[in-house]
């Protein structure tokens, strides 16, 4: 999710520092765990072909496969782990603060406006189309 808030960011015409730091964690959450899993598969593949059909394959290179593993796995891992951690705050604050976010705000009330002549044109619409029996012929 660091991309389009990046950009959000960017169109809202907020500071660059406090954007990047705001959305460093990234970095160590996914970025990093990923881009040193990738690293790590390339290098078993160009140091020792493919692991199966080389049975002399140096060391390094089963171990990189092995490190590259774990490298995505911990990184599966740190996603799961902040996603709830974010599930759980957005759920404390609903719970503590629902009245007042599901207030209706002056800024809102143009959308209002068109949800009720939504309802009005749909009511209208089935009202015109009710099928009221058959026709006598």
């Amino acid at each position: 999710p660091d991309w389009p808030v990046a950009v959000l960011c960017g169109i809202l015409k907020l500071p660059l520092v406090p954007v990047l730091i705001g959305i460093s964690p990234v970095l160590v959450q996914s970025v990093f765990p990923c881009v040193l899993s990738g690293n790590l598969m390339y290098f078993k593949h160009a140091t020792a072909g493919r692991l199966g059909d080389d049975p002399g394959a140096p060391a390094g290179a089963v171990a990189s496969l092995g490190m590259a593993e774990v490298a995505l796995l911990l990184a599966a891992i740190m996603q799961f782990a902040v996603g709830l951690v974010a599930f759980v705050c957005v759920q404390e604050v609903l719970e503590q603060d629902y009245d007042r976010l599901a207030a209706p705000r002056p800024e809102d009330q143009p959308l209002l406006d068109l949800d009720e002549q939504e309802q009005h044109k749909h009511v209208l619409l089935h009202r015109m189309t009710k099928w009221r029996g058959p026709p006598l012929l």
